[in-house]
């Protein structure tokens, strides 16, 4: 036996004996001489592409039908080991079936319920979709977090990875074995992590919709529904004129052009963390790079991976957080909301000792996925646990649900309400907020938790020793009240809220 042969063999006995031992809650079809897959890729509205790979040189045929139809489709056959397959003709939002047969023998290698998927909906349609990072170890870990992906019901439409799919140098063992039955019928677009391979080897296994001009196997994007995901590679140059660069402006002047309603972003590294990466030089570059980008195209979210946990940030713009106050349900944010999905089931890592918490609301270190819930009107996210992690706490629909968060376009944003003049919070305007806007001036840098309620005479940022004084004066001299909302807790719909971390209406 050559050594390509027996690479090819020992990758399929791999591949099944993980499924086996560690897949036994999910249906288990048993493709005989099946190495890889098959597995769904490259799917849109029309067309897809389904991948497979077999123990030994074939000749394998696909045949499909919609599953409203008896009649099977017959595409013509592969030889090899490595095989793939291009389905055109398919309407959106329609449920298929397919099969590969063995063509010397008639054989179904692969065929059931499992092997079925349904095409992209049309813009407006709602759809769910899921997303894990930094997930290949071959932990026990990861096979949780996969059990529950397997259980979810309704079975969601797209299956995101924010890179770090194999650790192992083995992609069948570290994800074409865990997620078979996923990836059988649900498409997978993943980001290239630093952990995964390089050229050849990824660009033979994942084959994204290459549709528009200067996408790679590693950075492309695709429509779903009234969503447009971008997904890059923050293992390549972020530079300005580079490639990948270059790509993502015209990619998203696209999206933007033809009114799309929702931008997401996909990649590894994370532009804000709190966790260990908080210091790291090179999430530095891809922030310098990316967060101006987010701003200028208006991004509505982006999910990264890499810290081995799950975050979410307050919606940002220009660097600072805006409608944080909103929290957890935004409604038309000035800023773009960034998650951090690494807890796919690598080992987890804690926040950084030295972190700078003001861009972030949520750090949890725990194994997860993100369940995303896409409409017209409203994107719903959660971070949800296999509850045979989480015994002691409360599991309902299977999941443990970590957090929660909605942005909405259905709704204009509301405008903040806030008492001027009340820097701490507490509800009354008197001496102690005076002090606290001294202590932010003067004291190291005392954090507001609403800066514009700081502003007493409404001259607007930056805050200045005007500020307290104006206030004191009103106070203990009579001189002029503080600017509206004022004396009462009121709206201020021109009101700058950066940095406005909740409403300033007291407790």
């Amino acid at each position: 036996m050559n050594k390509a042969r027996g690479l090819t063999v020992l990758s399929c006995l791999l591949a099944t004996s993980v499924v086996a031992a560690e897949n036994p809650r999910c249906d288990e079809p048993d493709p005989p001489r099946m190495a890889r897959g098959p597995y769904v890729q490259g799917l849109d509205r029309d067309p897809a592409e389904v991948l497979w790979d077999t123990c030994m040189p074939l000749e394998t045929r696909l045949r499909w039908r919609p599953a409203a139809d008896p009649v099977w489709r017959d595409l013509p056959p592969s030889a090899g080991t490595r095989h793939r397959a291009r389905i055109g003709g398919l309407l959106p939002d329609t449920e298929y079936l397919y099969e590969v047969i063995d063509q010397s023998g008639g054989l179904i290698l692969a065929g059931g319920p499992a092997f079925r998927f349904r095409t992209a909906p049309l813009t407006g349609a709602s759809f769910r979709a899921i997303a894990i990072g930094d997930s290949g170890d071959e932990s026990t870990n990861q096979f949780a977090v996969k059990r529950m992906l397997c259980d979810l019901d309704p079975p969601p439409a797209l299956f995101l990875h924010t890179g770090d799919l194999d650790y192992k140098g083995n992609l069948d063992v570290s994800v074409f074995g865990p997620y078979r039955e996923i990836l059988a019928r649900t498409p997978f677009y993943p980001a290239h992590g630093n952990h995964d391979p390089k050229g050849a080897e990824w660009e033979a296994a994942f084959s994204p919709p290459l549709e528009d001009p200067g996408e790679t196997a590693t950075f492309y994007s695709f429509d779903w529904g009234s969503a447009h995901f971008t997904v890059l590679d923050t293992e390549l140059d972020v530079i300005e004129g580079s490639p990948q660069m270059e790509f993502l402006r015209a990619d998203l002047g696209r999206a933007r052009a033809r009114g799309t309603r929702w931008l997401v972003l996909v990649f590894h590294v994370p532009l804000f963390t709190i966790g260990v990466y908080f210091r790291d030089d090179r999430r530095e570059e891809v922030n310098a790079a990316l967060a101006p980008i987010t701003d200028e195209f208006s991004i509505d979210l982006v999910i990264t991976g890499h810290d081995h946990n799950w975050q979410r940030s307050h919606p940002i713009r220009n660097g600072v957080p805006r409608d944080a106050w909103q929290d957890p349900e935004f409604l038309s944010p000035g800023g773009t909301l960034h998650v951090v999905t690494g807890g796919g089931g690598a080992l987890k890592y804690p926040r950084h000792p030295d972190f700078d918490g003001a861009l972030n609301q949520v750090f949890i270190s725990e194994y997860h996925a993100l369940e995303l819930e896409v409409t017209d009107d409203y994107i719903s996210g959660r971070a949800i646990a296999p509850c045979e992690l989480h015994q002691d706490e409360p599991c309902t629909e299977g999941v443990v649900v970590l957090d929660a968060f909605t942005i909405r376009k259905d709704r204009p944003r509301p405008p903040l309400r806030f008492l001027r003049g009340d820097a701490d919070l507490s509800g009354a305007v008197d001496i102690a907020d005076a002090v606290m806007v001294l202590m932010h001036l003067f004291g190291g840098g005392l954090p507001l938790e609403c800066p514009v309620t700081a502003d007493s005479d409404g001259s607007g940022f930056p805050l200045d020793l005007t500020d307290p004084i104006f206030l004191l004066r009103h106070l203990f001299l009579g001189d002029a009240p503080p600017a509206p909302p004022y004396p009462d807790c009121g709206p201020a719909p021109a009101a700058d809220d950066s940095g406005c971390l909740r409403a300033g209406c007291g407790p």
